[in-house]
């Protein structure tokens, strides 16, 4: 299964000129919102925890309000690449699945080096 279109966004960021997160000028055809989740995502799971975000933690990390978090995230599980639990009183938590981290390690660069360790 393939991840939704976010994009391979180092190589658009070198592109377009514009940062992983797909700021800067020009029509990239990354989603935004997607990138900025799964930069967040990305950092949780080398986050020295390891435990899960919670959905507030994400959604302040990642600069956007819950209903932007939770559409994205409704993306991204269906295509395998995170894990949502949201509870019934609306609080939850995300994670990437194992597909998920080795899609982003693909995307913004290998997981020793996310996690500060030698490639």
């Amino acid at each position: 299964m393939h991840a939704p279109r976010a994009c391979d966004a180092r190589a658009q960021a070198r592109a377009d000129g514009e940062d992983a997160a797909g700021r800067a000028g020009g029509d990239s055809g990354c989603d935004p919102a997607l990138v900025a989740v799964l930069l967040r995502l990305r950092e949780a799971a080398v986050d020295a925890r390891g435990a899960p975000w919670s959905l507030a933690k994400l959604a302040k990390r990642a600069g956007m309000p819950m209903s932007a978090l939770r559409r994205a995230l409704t993306r991204l599980d269906a295509a395998g690449v995170t894990e949502t639990i949201v509870r019934e009183d609306g609080t939850g938590c995300a994670a990437l699945t194992a597909q998920g981290r080795q899609w982003c390690d693909a995307l913004f660069g290998g997981g020793a080096a996310a996690r500060g360790g030698d490639a």
